[in-house]
Formats: structure tokens, C-alpha cells, sequence
């Protein structure tokens, strides 16, 4: 009866600390001990109440808290179910760090319950993009088109389940849905806020592909309505000073820029930003499968791993809170791929502009004249002079637009 005393007094110092509390208690108690101190006789409350009465009051953290112990107690699916909502909440409040978290939480892997018994996980959902920017041909947009509908039709219904799924956890299938529609939202927002380097991030906390996410989006929220305020935005966003060079031997080849190039139209009187590169250096290198100073996405590069999950490999995991320039070029680089495996052109173009990939700008520019109305004024107005001078490149392309 002495543990129906102490949460009793505790209770007299108002809800968030309580609850944080008794889940330190817990945390730190052998988890078989955990169905003496949540008995119903010691008035503790029920974890699952205890995990709504954080939410309720915006106590996050405390809330994720009890994931662990819902999920002895309760059950993989309670459990699983109670993250999602902890996700949501997190993605409206930007906390990134909780939402790391929370993914290694929800990650799709074998599961052991108490009974023994093996849970099998949400399967990964594989979305073949097409080839290239330059190469997507009718049939490919027919069958893509096709199968978003197909599929659009399918998030309904899933939808409707869901939404009539008031108690207990969901199946595998509800599951999935949740979470790729709760990432998805977060995506779009930060889409339509033009916050492409949180994007990034938020890529490779929850290692999903942006694609999937920039297919959905590309008539929608992925459309560039006004190039020179995103172009500035993109230098802002990424630390990525106006050129004062263009050199033209570097860019004619649509293969990897070195830090040496994007040196030289940087930081033309400056070695920082190798400088940089050699502090940061470590594992990236072998990783990247290039010589020193090399980028790690190529657009010439062999085609990445389908599937909507990143290889760790691919963005580096554990570079997702390295800030340098160094590392921002790269994230462009890896922006600019996957805008033009998802077809958005718009941002592919000025992607292509910052990073001065000449032989890019023009294939989209080809493909897209319209677009040469708003991006020459945009470079006319521009007052460093490696756009003048990029300009003046492609008016030998363009001079009859």
C-alpha cells in the first residue's frame, strides 16, 4: 500500500511531473517489475492513459518515454500505433531530434512479443522512377500516372479503415499507410515553405527517398512560381555565397565536380573550403568510391538502389547534423538527382544553376522554352558575375528563344 501513498503524493505536484516520474521509475526498473508498479491496486494509472495524458498537455519526450513500456504491457501493435501518434505531433512541433528516435522505433524489422512469437513487419514499398530527367519517354508518364491512381484509389479505402480504427493497434497495412502519409505531409510542407535543406535532413533522419515524395508533389507543391526569390533562398538556406567565377573547363562534362571546382567558383582567393573538406574528412571517401575532394552523388554515376528506404551509404547517416559547406554541396547534388529522377524542372533548373552544371541547364531549358522567359531575367538581375557570365554561355544555346 506504500506505492499507492507515493503516487498519491505525487500526484499533488501537478500532471507533467508525475507522469515524468513514474515513467523514470519505471525506465529504470527491471521490466518485469513493471506490472507490480502499473497494478490497478497502487493507482499508478495505466501506461497507454499515462502516454494520452502526455500528448494532451504537449509533453513529447515524456510521452515517447512510455513507448517502451506500452510495448511490454500492451503489445507490439499498441505500441507501434501510440509512436505513430507520437510522430505526428513530433513533425508539427519540427522536432528532429525526438523524430530519430522515433523512426529507429517504427523501423520495419522483425519483432519478438512476449509470447514468442515473431511479428512480421510492414514490407518496403518499391517505386521505380524513371531513368533520367532527359529520357522519361510518354509510356513511362502513361504507366506512372496509372499506377498513382491505382494507388490513390487504394490510399482511400485504407484511409476509411483507418479513420474508423478508433481503438487497438492497426494492421500491417494501416500501419504503412500512416506513416507514409505522415511523412509525406511533412514533406509537402516543407515543399511548399521551400525549405529544400530541412528536406534533405528530414530525408536522412527518416532515410526515405526524396523522390517518392517529389513524384507525389511535383505539380503541386514541388512547382517553382518564382525563381529569382528561390534561387536566393537556396544560397541562403545551403551557406552557399553569389559565384564570382565561371570556369569553363570544369563544367562541360555532366560528370562529379571536386570540391577543386566548386572551390574555384567560390572561393576563387580561398582554400577553405578544402581546407574544410580535409577537417571533415574520415570514412567518406571509401564510401563515395572517389578520389579525394570528390562529390558523392553523380548524375552519370550508376543508378542508386530502387526501394523507397536510403542504403546507409547514401546520405552518410551519421553526417545528418554536419552543417559545413562542404557537406551543403553535396546535399545539393543529391537535390538535384532526385529533382530530376522525380521530373520536377523548376527546381532541378536552379538546382543545376548553383551547382553550374551547364550541360543539365540546357537539357532542361530544351525541354522546358517556357521556362527561358523567367530564368534569363533572373540572371540579368543577378549581380555576381559568375551568372553574368553563365548567361553569356548560354545565349550561344539560346539565342534564338
Amino acid at each position: 500500500m506504500l506505492l499507492r501513498y507515493v503516487f498519491e503524493f505525487l500526484r499533488e505536484f501537478g500532471t507533467n511531473l508525475y507522469t515524468t516520474v513514474v515513467v523514470a521509475c519505471a525506465r529504470k526498473t527491471d521490466p518485469a517489475l513493471w506490472y507490480t508498479l502499473f497494478h490497478p491496486r497502487y493507482a499508478a494509472g495505466k501506461p497507454r492513459a499515462l502516454f494520452e495524458l502526455c500528448l494532451a498537455t504537449g509533453s513529447l519526450s515524456v510521452a515517447s518515454s512510455y513507448l517502451r513500456v506500452i510495448q511490454f504491457m500492451e503489445g507490439e501493435s499498441d505500441a507501434r500505433r501510440a509512436a505513430l501518434q507520437c510522430l505526428d505531433l513530433c513533425l508539427k512541433l519540427n522536432n528532429l531530434e525526438l523524430l530519430r528516435d522515433l523512426m529507429r522505433f517504427l523501423e520495419p524489422s522483425p519483432t519478438l512479443s512476449r509470447s514468442g512469437a515473431t511479428q512480421e513487419m510492414p514490407p518496403e514499398t518499391h517505386i521505380t522512377p524513371p531513368p533520367s530527367f532527359s529520357t522519361t519517354t510518354t509510356t513511362t508518364t502513361t504507366t506512372t500516372t496509372t499506377a498513382a491512381k491505382i494507388d490513390e484509389l487504394e490510399n482511400a479505402e485504407i484511409r476509411k479503415q483507418v479513420e474508423g480504427h478508433t481503438t487497438g493497434g492497426y494492421n500491417l497495412r494501416e500501419e504503412q499507410f500512416v506513416l507514409d502519409d505522415t511523412l509525406a505531409r511533412y514533406a509537402r510542407k516543407l515543399l511548399v515553405a521551400h525549405d529544400l535543406r530541412s528536406l534533405v535532413l528530414f530525408a536522412k533522419i527518416t532515410r526515405h527517398r526524396l523522390r517518392n515524395w517529389l513524384i507525389r508533389e511535383r505539380k503541386k507543391a514541388a512547382i517553382v512560381e518564382d525563381f529569382p526569390a528561390a534561387l536566393a533562398q537556396l544560397h541562403e538556406a545551403f551557406s552557399i555565397p553569389h559565384p564570382t567565377h565561371f570556369p569553363l573547363d570544369h563544367l562541360y562534362l555532366d560528370a562529379l565536380h571536386s570540391m577543386q571546382d566548386y572551390s574555384t567558383i567560390y572561393f576563387p582567393s580561398s582554400d577553405f573550403l578544402l581546407r574544410e573538406l580535409e577537417e571533415g574528412e574520415s570514412d567518406e571517401e571509401d564510401v563515395a568510391g572517389g578520389g579525394r575532394g570528390v562529390l558523392l552523388f553523380s548524375l552519370s554515376a550508376s543508378a542508386p538502389s530502387s526501394g523507397n528506404v536510403l542504403r546507409s551509404n547514401e546520405l552518410f547517416e551519421d553526417s545528418w547534423q554536419d552543417t559545413s559547406i562542404s557537406r551543403s554541396f553535396k546535399d545539393l547534388e543529391y537535390l538535384l538527382q532526385e529533382m530530376l529522377h522525380a521530373d520536377c524542372a523548376g527546381w532541378a533548373l536552379l538546382l543545376a544553376t548553383i551547382l553550374f552544371r551547364v550541360p543539365t541547364i540546357v537539357s532542361v531549358l530544351e525541354k522546358h522554352p517556357i521556362f527561358w522567359k523567367v530564368y534569363r531575367p533572373m540572371l540579368e538581375a543577378e549581380q555576381a558575375r559568375g551568372y553574368s557570365d553563365l548567361l553569356m554561355h548560354l545565349l550561344k544555346y539560346f539565342s534564338m528563344l
